[in-house]
């Protein structure tokens, strides 16, 4: 049994996975009557401006505590910074404190530049304590935990009608949260698969558990997500005959069906891009209201363009008021994050965030290419996802598991733990 093993880590450091698992349950607000809630409300946008429930406050505190616990007790000899994107962690955290000095609401900034620093801290402590093996396995535990537990809470409620046309699987999250969870639990369920030699068999299951549910979510954004990582994944793990005999067959396969079954299959394939949710009058072509809101959200960053209106500052309660009556749907964010960190930290702060995405990315494909380990592989692919959800989602900049996630994929890639 090797020191990296799945069985040897779990062993060892249980007590902080499970620890870890409890405090983003409830930092990112899981509730056991998710599925029973419908369509978001004004109240419930604005609480979210004021960082929500009490456990969760709770939750940012007790995860600060540990991650300075775990640096306190570390024996390690010195972390150095590991080229450019070290500095650019360091910049990016540097211009979002600097951000109160010229914020639209000092005291909401303040919050939040507090909450984004326990949560930097977590990251950087998590990296210094474990190899990217562990984190694979922690969030491989963690998503499926949740999303298992989730299933089980709704059958207990009497929520899990997957027949019904309007169902959408959310457990207890948002289905949309809920299909990054599943998606989460794919990435770090495939990387883990091919290094770890032992449990292979409920590994796969585990994954092909997780694919049913992500698709019975209905979350296009991190469904497409993940079919782009498993591009991806089968371009760096496959083998090159393999790779072409599946691009071959693939291709045969399609042009007998466009030829024999076209007229069917057209239709179908438009009913599987709404992935069943036919009651958006907007469809796929306006990308479900979203146009309008960036539109809307652009016109407020030409007004602020390089610095921005403060970082956690724009989305005040009467801006959600505002823009959610000219958008006529409930907003409390923009639903990309690339326009989400411009509108809080201006152009400069955007162009930094995109630059630790891809710099991240490419280092750590590079990184697995001249090692092949399986962490950097996890790595980048994690990168990749949180890179292409952020087109269609700005969860991953707001305080969350997601972003813990990233954060530690940018500290990992910025600094040298010796």
């Amino acid at each position: 049994m090797t020191e990296n093993s799945f069985t040897c880590i779990l062993k060892r450091e249980w007590l902080f996975f499970l620890l870890l698992i409890i405090l983003f349950y409830a930092i990112d607000g899981h509730s056991l009557h998710s599925s029973l809630r419908g369509k978001g409300s004004l109240s419930v946008a604005t609480d979210v401006v004021n960082e929500g429930r009490m456990e969760r406050k709770l939750g940012f505190f007790i995860l600060f505590g540990i991650a300075m616990l775990s640096l306190f007790r570390n024996n390690r000899k010195s972390i150095r910074i590991d080229g450019y994107l070290g500095w650019l962690v360091i910049l990016f955290f540097v211009w979002i404190i600097h951000s109160l000095a010229w914020s639209d609401d000092f005291s909401l900034t303040l919050r939040r530049v507090i909450v984004i620093v326990f949560i930097a801290t977590a990251s950087f402590a998590f990296a210094e304590r474990f190899t990217m093996n562990a984190m694979m396995i922690w969030l491989f535990l963690a998503t499926l935990i949740y999303s298992i537990f989730g299933l089980l809470t709704e059958i207990s409620l009497s929520t899990f009608v997957p027949l019904q046309s309007d169902y959408r699987f959310a457990g207890t999250l948002h289905p949309n949260h809920q299909g990054m969870n599943c998606a989460l639990t794919i990435i770090s369920g495939l990387c883990l698969y091919r290094s770890e030699l032992k449990s292979r068999k409920l590994i796969l299951l585990s994954i092909a558990i997780a694919f049913i549910l992500l698709f019975l979510t209905k979350s296009r954004t991190s469904f497409v997500g993940v079919i782009l990582v498993l591009l991806i994944y089968a371009i760096f793990v496959f083998t090159k005959t393999l790779k072409i005999s599946i691009i071959f067959i693939s291709i045969i396969a399609f042009c007998l069906l466009t030829l024999f079954a076209g007229d069917v299959l057209l239709p179908a394939f438009e009913d599987a891009a709404l992935m069943g949710r036919e009651e958006e009058p907007d469809g796929v072509a306006s990308l479900t209201g979203r146009t309008p809101l960036w539109t809307s959200c652009l016109s407020y960053i030409n007004q602020r363009p390089l610095q921005g209106y403060g970082y956690g500052a724009f989305w005040t309660d009467q801006r959600i008021a505002r823009i959610s009556a000219q958008q006529n749907w409930v907003i409390g964010e923009s639903h990309n994050a690339y326009i989400e960190i411009a509108l809080q930290l201006g152009i400069i702060g955007g162009i930094i965030y995109i630059v630790l995405l891809f710099g991240g990315f490419i280092r750590a494909v590079n990184y697995f290419k001249l090692s092949s380990n399986m962490g950097y592989l996890f790595i980048s692919l994690v990168l990749l996802f949180c890179i292409f959800n952020g087109f269609l989602e700005s969860g991953v900049v707001f305080p969350s598991m997601i972003m813990f996630l990233c954060l530690s994929a940018f500290m990992y890639m910025g600094f040298n733990y010796e």
